[in-house]
């Protein structure tokens, strides 16, 4: 005899009806960013930079939308997969931010963190806006900046919301750790930044971290459109940069040929960096908006984790 079906809890079943809404959703935008891309890929490169800021800000919106989306469509899918069979959750809902460990090259023994979020034009990967600077504490790995700070002027482009490039360890021999981290809070006549590293690595238990920054720890990244105004590195130039497919900079140094525009990406050798069945270092092919200037090193520079 067949056994009878157990009929699925009407919690569950509305769950299933709001995730068929979420993805229908998906689909509208994923075609808007799509059109977008259609549209600039079959637009002379003279025609595009001509559209302005309001073009990108839409483009980026949509990129927004999509992740929250995203987010939204696991949170139901796990929500799902509790009610329905408990014993699966341990391996579905694994926190948010869990990274993979990547291949890329070491430094003092830690491996590369794999990125999960998009670095989007500078934008952070989650909605912009103010965030909370509760909590945080007076403890500090740095007294005052030295003298490498940079300019104030600068930091100006820098505001809440976007990402950026952080120091969030110093030492003496410029073995500086960097990372991309999300602006929480500014004070200017402090010069400190208030930052949240969004992506933690594996060796992070407490999930997501706050530091407060001092200006000297603080690189902000040149917006894909903004190619005109952004520092062009010659061939044998030592830089910081993005590591592909993470959220952490290392040092690097350009190689090839000239670029012939500014807009066009670099092609960087890492410090370090090692790929299995590749002789010598291997060649990174890089963003140029994830390409900076090498600081110098700054041992006093003000770091408060928390």
């Amino acid at each position: 005899m067949a056994a009878t079906a157990t009929p699925l809890p009407e919690s569950v079943v509305q769950q299933f009806r709001e995730l068929d809404r979420v993805r229908r959703e998906q689909d509208v935008v994923v075609k808007k960013i799509n059109k977008i891309h259609s549209k600039l890929s079959q637009t002379p490169r003279e025609t595009a930079e001509r559209f302005g800021e309001k073009l990108w800000i839409k483009l980026r919106g949509f990129y927004v939308e999509a992740k929250r989306l995203a987010d939204l469509e696991e949170s139901l899918c796990t929500s799902c997969i509790r009610e329905i069979d408990p014993s699966q959750v341990s391996v579905s809902s694994a926190p948010h931010g869990t990274k993979k460990k990547s291949d890329g090259p070491l430094e003092g023994g830690r491996k590369k963190r794999q990125r999960t979020s998009p670095v989007v034009d500078g934008a952070a990967g989650g909605e912009g806006g103010p965030g909370s600077a509760a909590g945080l504490n007076s403890s500090a790995a740095g007294l005052n900046d030295g003298p490498s700070a940079p300019s104030p002027v600068s930091l100006t482009r820098v505001v809440v919301g976007e990402q950026v490039a952080a120091r969030v360890s110093a030492t003496e021999d410029g073995k500086d750790e960097w990372i991309v981290v999300k602006v929480l809070r500014i004070d200017r006549e402090a010069n400190r930044f208030d930052v949240l590293d969004e992506e933690p690595g594996e060796e992070d238990e407490g999930g997501q971290r706050k530091y407060r920054l001092s200006g000297s720890c603080i690189i902000p990244f040149h917006k894909r459109n903004e190619w005109m105004s952004a520092s062009d590195f010659p061939p044998g130039s030592r830089v910081l940069a993005v590591f592909p497919s993470t959220t952490a900079l290392y040092q690097a140094t350009v190689v090839g040929q000239p670029r012939k525009r500014k807009s066009d990406d670099y092609s960087l050798e890492f410090d370090d960096d090692e790929e299995e069945g590749i002789q010598g270092v291997p060649r990174r092919t890089v963003p140029f908006n994830h390409v900076v200037a090498l600081p110098p090193p700054n041992p006093r520079a003000y770091i408060n984790r928390q």
